[in-house]
Formats: structure tokens, sequence, C-alpha cells
């Protein structure tokens, strides 16, 4: 697919034509570290996005994944940069959340950030069209939603990154352990060790 570069993009407004950036502008604000976006497939119906931006803390990046059908999002995934909360360099799926139907019939909401958040496990929201929403903590552990290190604007530019991005499905049920809302956790809860491995 040929990538379309811009500073701004979004669904309402569509790709104005005064945010169209040269590959040679992204490129440099790549490497400035300041936020863009590249689209994939036709413009006005992109296939797929990628915004790269660089949040409040520096040093801190983030890539956001969207992916569209007939210009309505289907799915995305949010991965951070932030070695001040994770520990450690290198990109983490810190979320994902997709629409019912993009996935069988269910809808997904997966969010990893939460073991840095209470302490816990990460947690994961599924839904099957019709009926009420399940949460569940996923006995998995964070190490395994790190995807390596802050792609380079040609691995973003080519469309490579995609392949890093893992599919989300619903776990096996002996992973499934009860999620503890933030609310009710205090620095006593004592976190549980992770029994699996994702992907699972």
């Amino acid at each position: 697919m040929i990538p379309t570069f811009a500073i701004r993009y979004s669904l309402r407004f569509g790709l104005q034509p005064v945010n169209v950036l040269t590959e040679a502008k992204a490129r440099a604000l790549h490497l400035r570290g300041e936020q863009y976006v590249i689209l994939f497939g036709d413009p006005e119906n992109p296939a797929l996005s990628f915004t790269v931006s660089e949040e409040r803390r520096p040093g801190t990046r983030m890539i956001k994944v969207d992916f569209f059908r007939d210009l309505e999002r289907t799915c995305t995934y949010f991965v951070n940069a932030n070695p001040a909360m994770t520990g450690q360099a290198g990109l983490l799926l810190t979320e994902y959340h997709s629409l019912a139907g993009n996935d069988g019939l269910r809808f997904y909401s997966l969010f990893v950030s939460d073991v840095y958040v209470n302490g816990d496990l990460p947690t994961l929201t599924f839904d099957e069209i019709g009926s009420g929403g399940e949460s569940h903590a996923i006995s998995v552990p964070i190490d395994d939603f790190f995807l390596g290190p802050f792609p380079d604007f040609d691995e973003l530019a080519s469309g490579r990154f995609l392949a890093r991005l893992p599919k989300i499905t619903v776990p096996p049920r002996e992973l499934w352990t009860d999620y503890i809302p933030q609310s009710v956790r205090t620095p006593k809860t004592p976190k549980r060790t992770p029994i699996g491995h994702f992907p699972w």
C-alpha cells in the first residue's frame, strides 16, 4: 500500500489538504520526535493509519494504530515507549480496542497498563453482540506485551511495523481470573503471579 503522510487525520473531517506532508517532512518530524500520521490505502478511505506522537513527558513516545473499513474504525492498538513507567526501554502494547464484528461476534478491550496502575494482571473485557460484557484479569506476564525497540521511520513508512502487532483473541479459560477493580485494590492487595503467556 502506498503511504500518505500528514500532520493529523480524523475520520470526521478526513484528510485536509493543508495537513498533507512530503515524505521528507514526515521523516524530519519523526527524527525530532514530533507528531505525524501515515495513512495507508486510499487517503479518502484509508485501510489503516499510524499516528506517531510524543507524550507530555520528554522521551515518551506513542504509536496509535487504527484499522478502518468503509470509514469506520474497526480496531485500535496503542503502543507506548515510556521507560519511566515500565522501567525498561522498548515499546509496550498498553491497550487494544475493537468493534464487535471485527473480531468475530465479539469486541475486545485489553488494558495492559493496568499492571502499572494497580499492580495486578493485564485485563481483558470481551462481549458477544447482544450480551453483557465480561471483564477478567488475564494471567500472563506483562513482559509478553513488549514489542521491541521503537521503530525507525522506514519501518513505519513501509508498513513493516504491522508484523509486530499481535492478534488479540479471547484467551483460554484457564488464564482467566477475577478482575479486581482499581477502586477496591489497596497497597496491601497481593499481586498475582502469572500462570501462562501471551500470545495465548
